[in-house]
């Protein structure tokens, strides 16, 4: 079975890690930016209108969001899939690199753009709709309870801060580093992938590792077609594995 040497292992975990770092200052600015919009058309609307306000700003939030992510994770994609054919040994990823070997071939960029036009659909959809919700909820707590304009911009904040952004970074990581590096060996024929978890222990020996995780990654090598073992995990929150390529079928006589 052919792997990575334990210098290439380390230098794609790196990346990831390098890529979080990135991400965590663009969902900040992301949540940051939705909430001042939010808090704007608050300030200047009668209470009776707040929700119909609110609501009329939101259609257009899901195009927002998928843009803003559309345009920050395109190059770093395109980089990561460049990185993951270039790790593999020898020639074998030059089939899915252009004649200069420095960039992405055609086909594998358009198939790239694809996915993540798709992934920033569903991350507008989604990060929208669950601040949308977040934030009637609010509304009708502080109707509820009373309260001042003000009282309501206080409670309102967490709304964009806290755990989201955090989860919104390491989580969307993990899913675009690993899909991409995916793809890229299913373009050059690499027989499949293994799953490495962060390396910090399983819950049940008091560590971070989900058990569950570990017993995915106990159980590979995958096929490449096989999605059970393509981090996240089960598409969890704040999961940090990584996936690696298995160049040849290690079942072969």
């Amino acid at each position: 079975m052919t792997t990575l040497t334990p210098t290439k292992q380390s230098q794609a975990e790196d990346e990831r890690d390098d890529i979080e770092r990135r991400a965590l200052t663009f969902f900040r600015r992301l949540y940051r930016e939705q909430g001042e919009r939010t808090l704007a058309v608050i300030d200047d609307a009668d209470e009776a209108e707040l929700e119909r306000r609110i609501a009329e700003l939101y259609t257009d939030e899901p195009a927002r969001g998928a843009n803003e992510f559309f345009r920050f994770w395109q190059p770093i994609a395109v980089a990561v899939g460049v990185s993951a054919l270039l790790g593999l040994p020898g020639d074998a990823g030059g089939g899915g690199l252009n004649d200069a070997g420095n960039g992405l071939s055609d086909p594998f960029n358009d198939d790239l753009t694809r996915y993540l036009r798709e992934m920033s659909r569903l991350f507008g959809d989604r990060y929208s709709q669950s601040s949308l919700e977040a934030t009637f909820g609010v509304i009708q707590n502080w109707r509820d309870e009373g309260g001042t304009v003000a009282d309501l911009r206080r409670q309102l904040a967490p709304v964009w801060s806290g755990p989201r952004p955090n989860a919104a970074a390491t989580t969307e990581t993990t899913r675009i580093v690993n899909q991409t590096r995916v793809n890229a060996w299913s373009e050059v024929g690499v027989w499949g992938y293994r799953l490495q978890t962060a390396g910090d222990g399983v819950v049940s020996a008091g560590g971070r590792v989900r058990d569950h995780h570990q017993e995915r990654a106990d159980n590979g090598p995958y096929p490449i077609g096989d999605p059970q073992g393509i981090a996240p995990v089960d598409g969890d929150v704040n999961c940090r594995c990584l996936n690696f390529p298995v160049v040849e079928n290690p079942n072969a006589n």
